[in-house]
């Protein structure tokens, strides 16, 4: 299934990223004519010439008599700074029974959340909790990351909750059946909003009361999922914000955890 956004591109500035990365090298013009015609995004031909200037500066492009491409060194670099900080989120040695981590925004707390649980799925279906104040996916995933999340659907006895109960909630839980997930809207068990449990793992995100009110807003005043409003949904999932995520390990805890919401679901 195709997310309702595309979600290739966090801003303007990467979207000249996103297409230097599909076909090297090309012209200014040919690169505004791509930003339109293939990602759908309206942008000037001037701001796109401003955003080359920029890259140019950060030396994430390189120039040449033929045009732009994207810079082999930048490239590198910014695969070895990716590679060596999923590792620190998916690993959590040296860090004792709780790791702290401060991300940036919605996407990178989607991404870590993928990385940590998906890391090693295993064959034994171990129970997979989530309870958060509204469901996201598939409405925040990048096109990349579906295949894992189907297998996450899959491989996990998956039970997913959450507090909101707008239609855009009932939506995402419908696509969520489709695989297989057991999935509650308009409930509130006894544990911490927006805590994911993982085996004897606990995951808590703290995210800021603005933003919860701006997403919470934004999902009411849609009566359905086509009245969304995706450009303001875009911008929240990716606007910059310090969101603390708690990991914690902890088999006691993650068992009463699990316990409460079968409960809730009649499971139990």
């Amino acid at each position: 299934m195709m997310s309702l956004i595309d979600f290739n591109s966090v801003s303007s500035k990467d979207l000249v990223v996103q297409v230097l990365a599909q076909k090297w090298p090309l012209k200014t013009k040919s690169i505004h004519s791509a930003i339109s015609h293939e990602f759908g995004r309206e942008m000037s031909y001037q701001a796109v010439h401003k955003h080359l200037n920029e890259l140019l500066e950060r030396k994430v492009v390189v120039k040449n008599a033929d045009g732009f491409k994207l810079n082999l060194e930048w490239i590198d670099l910014t695969q070895k700074e990716a590679s060596r900080l999923l590792e620190k989120y998916r690993s959590n040695s040296g860090a004792g029974p709780q790791s702290a981590y401060l991300l940036n925004s919605l996407h990178e707390v989607d991404q870590f959340l993928l990385g940590l649980v998906g890391q090693n799925i295993p064959k034994d279906r171990p129970f997979l909790g989530v309870y958060w104040n509204h469901f996201y996916v598939p409405l925040m995933a990048f096109n990349k990351d579906y295949y894992l999340i189907q297998q996450l659907a899959s491989n996990f006895d998956s039970l997913f909750m959450t507090s909101g109960s707008t239609a855009i909630d009932s939506w995402c839980a419908g696509w969520w059946n489709r695989f297989g997930v057991k999935t509650l809207t308009g409930v509130k068990p006894g544990i911490p909003e927006n805590s994911l449990i993982y085996g004897d793992f606990l995951v808590q995100v703290i995210y800021p009361k603005e933003l919860q009110k701006a997403i919470h807003s934004l999902y009411k005043s849609a009566k359905r999922v086509e009245e969304l409003d995706l450009h303001k949904l875009f911008e929240l999932i990716n606007q910059k914000n310090e969101i603390p995520v708690l990991v914690t390990r902890d088999q006691v805890v993650a068992g009463k955890m699990r316990g409460e919401m079968e409960r809730i679901s009649g499971r139990s």
